[in-house]
């Protein structure tokens, strides 16, 4: 601030009208991305720093004067009597306006000031002396007094003018060093701005002078920023008689665009002529834009719009824009496949093309995606021209306006009829299937890899004691094998795992409920689509009476058999007898007997 306290009030204004003037003069081109464009930011006027008073003073009588005289001209007030007192009184703040005695108790009003710098501490401050002198007051402006004050017959007089005049040049200087700054970031921002956009931004004096030569596409033009400036544009397109006619064209006050091309680009040129406040051209912006690659983006942005019609006026799947009220807005040509013409579509509500039984649930889909800016998929009947229904699934996104605010939706409809009607069928086929699985006699039960049981059939909610599939569900299946089998489970369970499936064993099964019983066990391996296992099945059946039976059926054969033996010793001995008889009757005869 010290080469602002050595202008006086006049220049300071002077000084600070000017920067207003310039920062008024700002390339109107780019101010709206300027953050200090509003004039209201800083060109409103400054109001007056009103800064409390610190009276240094150690004469008790003229330092309550002094404090009596600016209380009553609106100022506050605070005294102290020594330098020490002050250096404490504005240490924790320094928001004061000094009030110096040149002669304190205990240093000079200098020593109090060097002391205060010392501190990185710079305070306004006034000087009063009783007896100074040429010298001393020369000291004192040099370390920065706004005033130096006799004490005289007239103190008590001149102080409150003196006071209000130091508060003005205060508010002044504040002004001045904000609007400073003010200017500073503007010029930093516009520069940012240019640097950072791939245009080039040029000025010219009335008489043609380049004044500013600036932006990131000048190296296109093997030119660097600041290149021509000082230089004529004159003689700088002096071999061009294009560009000539259109800066005087734009010097002579007319604002216009124009495409010419420059070192193999098309630049496309804007002329902004500057007005003074007498309307007299002072001076011609232009901003130049390479439109080479928009010109490029242009054309591939045509070519993908064309790819894209092609691909909605190919494909099978129904292309549909909508507003916020439902309101068709676009359809593709798909929508004569259910015997509509696009005409007929658009601008009617999209609840007229779906079946009545939906309606409440799109409506309450369609209002969330609304609300949240949620992805819209939803399946419903779509009805054709001629009444008939149709699956389709639905799945769209939302389009916003220019504001950020969601305006509707767009996507694309599927006929997925077959596929429900395929996930019909394997429906119907699952609830047959489940039929079968509860209806199987056998005890079927499905388990985790880690044994866990997930599911049973009515079957086995008997087999093991059950009520229903919750009390079952959960139980790990090894609860029901009894402690004998336990090792033998475990081989069961290696085997099925390695071969898929596992021969039939026999388990002795310890149910929830009831007798332990006899059952035979046999498993195998359930795999994903990647034939990874993801569960066990086995299938158990009761032998209990199947064994009673067959042992039924070995007594029965052990008691015939030993009825066989003693049928077949009488024989033997029958045999024997008619032996023994027939020797007796080979004998007789011999002997005559039988004669």
């Amino acid at each position: 601030m010290a080469n602002l306290k050595k202008k006086s009030r006049t220049e300071l204004e002077k000084y600070i009208r000017e920067l207003e003037t310039e920062l008024r003069q700002t390339p109107n081109a780019l101010s709206n991305t300027n953050p200090m464009h509003s004039e209201g930011a800083f060109l409103k006027e400054f109001p007056i720093i009103d800064k409390p008073v610190l009276v240094v003073e150690d004469d008790e009588g003229l330092s309550t004067l002094i404090e009596k005289t600016l209380e009553k001209a609106g100022q506050q007030v605070t005294r102290v009597k020594t330098g020490a007192e002050a250096i404490e009184k504005v240490e924790p703040d320094p928001n004061f306006l000094l009030l110096l005695d040149y002669g304190l108790p205990d240093m000079t009003g200098a020593q109090l000031i060097q002391k205060l710098e010392e501190n990185q501490q710079t305070i306004p401050f006034i000087m009063m002396t009783g007896s100074g002198n040429e010298r001393t007051a020369v000291q004192m402006m040099k370390l920065g007094a706004r005033d130096y004050l006799i004490k005289d017959s007239d103190l008590l007089e001149v102080l409150p003018e003196a006071i209000h005049r130091v508060m003005r040049e205060l508010s002044t200087e504040a002004k001045l060093t904000q609007l400073q700054e003010a200017l500073r970031e503007t010029r930093q921002h516009l520069y940012s701005v240019i640097n950072a956009t791939p245009i080039i931004l040029w000025s010219l004096d009335k008489d043609g002078l380049i004044t500013l030569s600036e932006g990131r596409t000048l190296e296109q033009l093997d030119l660097q920023p600041g290149q021509l400036v000082g230089q004529s544009v004159f003689d700088v397109y002096a071999t061009d008689p294009e560009a000539l006619e259109s800066i005087r064209r734009g010097l002579e006050g007319e604002e216009f665009s124009i495409d010419v091309e420059v070192g193999g680009c098309i630049w496309n040129s804007h002329y902004i002529p500057i007005f003074d406040e007498q309307n007299k051209v002072v001076g011609l912006i232009g901003i130049s834009i390479d439109t080479t690659e928009r010109k490029q983006t242009i054309e591939a942005l045509r070519q993908s719009e064309e790819k894209y019609r092609y691909l909605i006026e190919n494909t099978n799947d129904l292309v549909y824009a909508a507003d916020a009220e439902g309101t068709m807005t676009y359809i593709g040509p798909q929508a004569t496949l259910y015997g509509f013409t696009p005409e007929e579509v658009i601008s009617k509500n999209i609840l007229e093309f779906i079946a009545p039984q939906d309606h409440d649930r799109i409506i309450e889909e369609f209002t969330r995606t609304m609300q949240t800016g949620m992805v819209f998929n939803s399946q419903f009947r779509l009805v054709d021209k001629g009444g008939n229904a149709f699956w389709v699934e639905d799945h769209a996104n939302t389009i916003y306006d220019e504001f950020g605010n969601i305006a509707g939706i767009s996507g694309t409809l599927r006929d997925i009829t077959e596929r429900k009607q395929a996930e019909e069928a394997l429906l119907d086929s699952q609830e047959k299937l489940q039929t079968m699985f509860d209806t199987i006699s056998d005890a079927i039960n499905l388990t985790d890899m880690q044994g866990n049981i997930i599911d049973v059939n009515l079957a086995s909610l008997a087999t093991f004691g059950f009520g229903s599939k919750e009390e079952i569900i959960g139980h790990h299946a090894s609860e029901f094998i009894a402690k004998e089998d336990q090792t033998k489970l475990l081989k069961h369970i290696e085997q099925t795992l390695k071969q898929g499936y596992g021969d039939t064993k026999e388990y002795r099964i310890v149910p929830h409920t009831g007798e332990q019983f006899d059952a035979e066990v046999n498993a195998s391996v359930l795999r994903d689509g990647s034939g990874e296992p993801v569960a066990f099945m086995s299938v158990t059946r009761d032998v209990t009476e199947r064994k009673q039976a067959r042992q039924s059926l070995e007594n029965k054969v052990e008691e015939l058999e030993r009825y066989k033996n003693v049928t077949i010793d009488r024989e033997l001995k029958m045999i024997e007898l008619k032996g023994i008889i027939k020797d007796l009757e080979d004998k007789l005869q011999k002997s005559g007997v039988g004669e």
